[in-house]
């Protein structure tokens, strides 16, 4: 009966709160989704917030966890197709932070309840910046990806990155908050709706004023390949032949084109390519007959302290035949391509797991891989022109762009194989989140995905050029070097990190409250409500 309870309580009004929260995390859920709903991030926090402020730290905690669980569930669901266990525990996370989030907002609320409003915006952000830190980070779902498709809005990520985006979005829902409360005069309630229209005007008119019509010719020729194999085809080793087969093709057709540079998709050689002599001896005969150097996604392994490891990679081949070093992916899906601080708990790594949930293998389930993360960034350079490999997840990572834009890479290039998340909103989220780096450091960008998608974009995130989805494919076009810097490439995510030092001050200082509090130190009387 207890547990019943849990789950579908006796209390109407917490029921109906309970049923509101789900419904408004589906609302959030589908801001996500490629169906030109972004506009639902600026509504989807609003009566959330309304109903989660009040309830006190523990209410707040959990009212805000169903919320976050609900959207997570809705929006990444695709991730379960790479990894049952590792979708459960992502979801998990991400609902935890947030609830930490609401719960300190409630905190803020029994103080002073209009406060705890103001302080929203500050608080989500620094929460957005805190999600991409450390080995558990996952910033896929930040708010301004919603607003991918919305070219003009997100011009002002060239100002204050991609988490100011975030800010004014979560600002506008603030206000209708505000507009919500109840007991207000109709004039009052009017202001603040408003107010939010006007919040939501102004990035459109930016960016508006901001985005030319015409970008300067480019001049670098590149060309992205796109093999459009299923996993089943690339993973099996019969097929291997195969696979390299179609991809000298369209490298020969690229080459043919007067590509520069030829770019295959992340782990489109699916072998270890340093290591396979004769892999490494065929592909040095294509590099040379289309006299352009080839980059080309594959694996790469190592022994370190006697045991093996194994790493996502990058690899150049020279028109000369000569291979660069390797780039190794340091940014790792977590429970997807590595345990968390597998060092710390080997315990979580798979091959540990395997010798006693023998199911694993048994059943083939798909566990989360123990790749190890590369510990550096390795700039590549063609006809003088440099870059770094980014591969996939990487480009979700704001920071790390921008670092890897000031290491020398005069344009973003990333690979991915996003045909793990077969035909779900995961590849359409991956392409918004890619432009968006675009549009904060005002660089080229160019992208090489097996199965799509494969385009290029320009430094407003205008795509020029775009293979069609699950198709196979060469596409040859120009982009141009990172000439006009914006000033996110030269100040960073400022207003993140203000936000995030913020945020743990403020949790520090309300725990410090709270634990007073409960001890009976000091306890100070509620505000009135407003």
């Amino acid at each position: 009966m207890r547990i019943k309870n849990i789950f579908w309580p006796i209390d109407l009004a917490v029921r109906a709160r309970r049923l509101e929260l789900v419904f408004w995390g589906i609302v959030l859920a589908f801001a996500y989704f490629p169906l030109n709903t972004g506009w639902f991030a600026w509504i989807a926090l609003a009566r959330p917030l309304v109903l989660i402020a009040p309830l006190g730290p523990r209410g707040a905690l959990r009212s805000g966890f169903l919320f976050t669980f609900t959207a997570c569930t809705v929006s990444l669901y695709w991730i379960g197709f790479v990894t049952p266990p590792g979708v459960l525990a992502t979801i998990a996370i991400l609902s935890l932070y947030a609830g930490l989030i609401f719960a300190l907002v409630a905190a803020i609320h029994r103080r002073h309840n209009s406060l705890a409003y103001v302080l929203f915006p500050v608080l989500w952000v620094g929460l957005e910046y805190f999600r991409a830190l450390g080995e558990l980070s996952f910033p896929w779902t930040d708010l301004s990806y919603t607003q991918g498709y919305y070219l003009y809005f997100i011009q002002m990520a060239s100002l204050t990155g991609a988490h100011g985006v975030s800010f004014v979005i979560v600002s506008v829902n603030v206000l209708i908050a505000f507009g919500l409360r109840p007991k207000m005069y109709a004039e009052r309630r009017m202001t603040y709706f408003l107010a939010a229209a006007a919040l939501v005007a102004a990035p459109f008119a930016y960016g508006w004023i901001e985005i030319p019509a015409y970008t300067e010719p480019p001049e670098v020729r590149i060309g992205l390949l796109q093999g459009n194999f299923s996993l089943a085809e690339k993973w099996n080793a019969e097929n291997r032949d195969e696979v390299f087969r179609v991809y000298d093709s369209l490298a020969g057709v690229a080459g043919e084109k007067g590509a520069q540079l030829i770019v295959w998709p992340e782990t489109s050689a699916p072998v270890y390519m340093l290591y396979d002599r004769r892999y490494v001896l065929e592909q040095t005969k294509l590099a040379r007959a289309s006299g352009a150097p080839n980059l080309i996604g594959t694996m790469h392994t190592d022994f370190h302290q006697g045991r093996r490891r194994y790493y996502n990679a990058a690899v150049q081949l020279s028109a000369d035949g000569e291979f660069s070093e390797p780039y190794l992916k340091r940014k790792l899906v977590p429970f997807a391509e590595q345990a968390p601080y597998q060092d710390l708990f080997p315990f979580l790594r798979r091959d540990f797991l395997e010798k006693y949930l023998t199911f694993i293998k048994t059943y083939d389930v798909q566990w989360w891989s123990d790749f190890r993360p590369g510990d550096s960034i390795v700039v590549l350079e063609f006809d003088s022109l440099k870059y770094v490999p980014l591969i996939c997840f990487e480009v979700a990572y704001p920071e790390y762009v921008r670092e890897a834009l000031h290491r020398g890479a005069e344009f973003i290039l990333t690979i991915t194989n996003d045909t793990w998340f077969k035909k779900s909103p995961g590849p359409y989220q991956h392409e918004r989140i890619a432009i968006m780096r675009a549009v904060e450091n005002r660089a080229w960008l160019a992208r090489a995905a097996n199965s799509g998608f494969t385009f290029i974009a320009d430094p407003y995130g205008r795509v020029q050029n775009r293979l069609p989805w699950y198709t196979r494919g060469v596409l040859v076009g120009e982009l141009d070097k990172h000439y006009h810097k914006s000033p996110y490439y030269y100040h960073g995510p400022v207003l993140a990190k203000l936000c995030f030092i913020f945020t743990l001050v403020a949790g520090l200082f309300f725990s410090i409250l709270g634990l007073s509090a409960r001890l009976g130190l000091h306890l100070e009387p509620r505000s009135k409500l407003s």
